[in-house]
């Protein structure tokens, strides 16, 4: 696809000669994109399931990101509480799986600083969850600590555990990837 932006700047003079030439400068600007999409950012209390659902009606095409999903806030507050917890915690906030065949255009964005919890929260989420991309926050200031949180732009402090967090992203990709492999044999 190629994406041109023509950009026209009219001159208008209101007074001296050039007011009577009534010239018009246009510049034409083209830039190109191989690929030029609309994406739904990810906003807190906004982009949640009804609303995504919405702009899907809208915009079938769009790219839909779910609001940044803290994933201590996905795990159950103690250790004997059901695996079922995390399936659960996951289908409140994102809505049923698939319940409106927006999965090719669904960008789910996680908040963590513990890769161990971020693959398990990942793998639970691909097995109910067909998703365009895994986003780690990489860059949001958190307001509810003051930007203190030890995710989000706060790592960029830490690229130790910035890269660790991406690794555990990947290991789960790849271990979703072939259990989904093999029980589709």
């Amino acid at each position: 696809h190629r994406f041109v932006v023509n950009l026209i700047i009219t001159s208008c003079f209101s007074s001296g000669p050039a007011a009577q030439d009534d010239s018009m400068t246009t510049t034409t600007t083209t830039m190109t994109s191989q690929h030029a999409e609309f994406h739904i950012a990810p906003m807190q209390c906004y982009t949640n399931s009804p609303t995504r659902h919405l702009f899907h009606l809208l915009s079938p095409s769009c790219v839909k990101w779910t609001e940044m999903e803290k994933i201590n806030d996905l795990f159950p507050k103690s250790e004997s509480e059901p695996e079922q917890y995390l399936f659960q915690a996951l289908e409140k906030r994102l809505g049923p799986p698939q319940d409106y065949n927006e999965a090719s255009h669904l960008v789910l964005q996680v908040g963590s600083n513990d890769p161990v919890r971020l693959q398990s929260c990942i793998e639970h989420a691909t097995q109910r969850y067909s998703f365009r991309e895994i986003n780690i926050n990489c860059g949001c200031p958190s307001i509810e600590s003051g930007g203190a949180a030890t995710y989000g732009a706060s790592l960029m402090k830490d690229a130790s555990l910035t890269a660790r967090l991406v690794e555990s992203t990947r290991n789960a990709l790849v271990t979703s990837s072939s259990s989904s492999s093999s029980s589709s044999s």
